[in-house]
């Protein structure tokens, strides 16, 4: 941080773009560094802006734009909206009656052939998760009451649990 305080005329003349570039980044330096001269400089860059007041609109203006408006019949109204209505409601009707129904033996193909792949695709992590719990156990051994050793069995079992209810969920 430099010492050297700018003086007035200095600084105007940085403000009126009349500084030599090396010396005015030297002042903008001294500014970015000296926390008085900063807010001195902000002070004199900042723009004040005052934003015009609303003003009410001219008097009588809503009934005229209200009168210029066109005027709708209420029988063209009823007409534009029935319409879509109808036709969604009618391809609902066809969707429903066309979609052939799931036969039950089907159905039942269909839950074991799920289950089967869920119960495939649980296999090997279900391996992992075993051969992680064993490895585990056995170093619990060797080392009983390791508080690391325990939490991360704790979590293993919680992982495989947590394994077995997805497997079981797409078994039901």
């Amino acid at each position: 941080m430099t010492t050297h305080h700018p003086s007035d005329a200095e600084r105007e003349a940085y403000l009126a773009g009349q500084l030599p570039t090396p010396e005015a980044e030297a002042f903008e330096a001294h500014a970015g560094s000296c926390e008085p001269c900063g807010a001195v400089l902000e002070a004199a860059t900042r723009l004040s802006v005052t934003l015009p007041r609303e003003l009410p609109p001219p008097i009588g203006i809503r009934s005229r734009v209200l009168a210029a408006l066109p005027v709708r019949r209420r029988r063209g109204l009823r007409r534009h909206w029935w319409m879509p209505v109808a036709i969604a409601a009618g391809v609902g009707i066809a969707v429903l009656v066309l979609t052939p129904a799931k036969k039950p033996a089907q159905a039942a193909r269909e839950a074991a052939a799920t289950a089967a792949l869920a119960r495939a695709h649980a296999a090997q992590p279900l391996a992992m998760l075993d051969a992680a719990e064993a490895e585990l156990t056995s170093a619990l051994a060797a080392a009983p009451g390791d508080p690391g050793l325990e939490d991360a069995l704790a979590r293993l079992a919680s992982q495989r649990r947590s394994l077995l209810t997805l497997v079981e969920e797409f078994e039901s």
